[in-house]
């Protein structure tokens, strides 16, 4: 499990990290362990503030990929461990309002596994908040996941080992593989515009389906 060393402090609220396998299947989550060890992985990941849990997808209708879900409960991936990340002094009504504006940048057609994914929105939407960027071994996503279009059996083959973990770390990826990996479902959208909560059912013709959006 992750850091979860954190107290309560008047007038701050904690973030957290939460991570997910992005498969459920038994295999993938013993690799993808394995390469957790070794610095890497292909993780989902969503930021928890004030109670709800923040993540980003893909979509093709040009609007917002920001959506949320409860902490912990992301469906279609399989939770793996929370990471407390710091403090935020912003309150809800602020926080709520910077993820607005996030929403009009981070639109879901921009969804790129190696350039644009949940973990980097992830570790902006901290930084934004105040409290840094994520631990590396997160964004390292999409080194690993370059290898997901590929076929994960050639993850566990012998050499091909170091080298998918060593194009991982050091961000050395082939950049046929674009994108291909849509994290999760939420269950409760915003308009950016209105900011008004819609329930949305789409899913996405991707490897683990997806409801949107903030």
């Amino acid at each position: 499990m992750g850091n979860l060393t954190c107290c309560h402090k008047p007038g701050l609220t904690p973030v957290k990290l939460q991570i997910y396998d992005i498969f459920k299947n038994r295999g993938f989550r013993q690799m993808n362990r394995m390469f957790r060890a070794l610095g890497t992985g292909a993780f989902h990941a969503g930021v928890e503030v004030h109670g709800t849990e923040y993540s980003f997808g893909y979509n093709t209708d040009d609007k917002t990929g920001i959506f949320f879900n409860p902490p912990m409960s992301c469906q279609g991936a399989a939770f793996r461990e929370t990471i407390f990340i710091g403090y935020t002094s912003l309150s809800e009504s602020e926080a709520l309002e910077l993820l607005k504006e996030l929403a009009k940048r981070w639109r879901g057609s921009d969804y790129d596994l190696l350039r644009c994914n949940c973990c980097h929105f992830s570790n902006e939407l901290c930084e934004q908040l105040g409290v840094g960027s994520i631990p590396s071994w997160v964004t390292n996503l999409a080194g690993a996941g370059a290898s997901i279009n590929d076929g994960f059996n050639t993850l566990a083959k012998g050499a091909k080992d170091s080298a998918i973990i060593a194009a991982a770390k050091a961000g050395k990826v082939s950049d046929r593989v674009r994108s291909g990996v849509v994290e999760a479902r939420a269950t409760y959208l915003v308009d950016p515009d209105s900011g008004q909560l819609q329930r949305s059912a789409r899913r996405s013709c991707s490897m683990i389906p997806c409801m949107r959006r903030f």
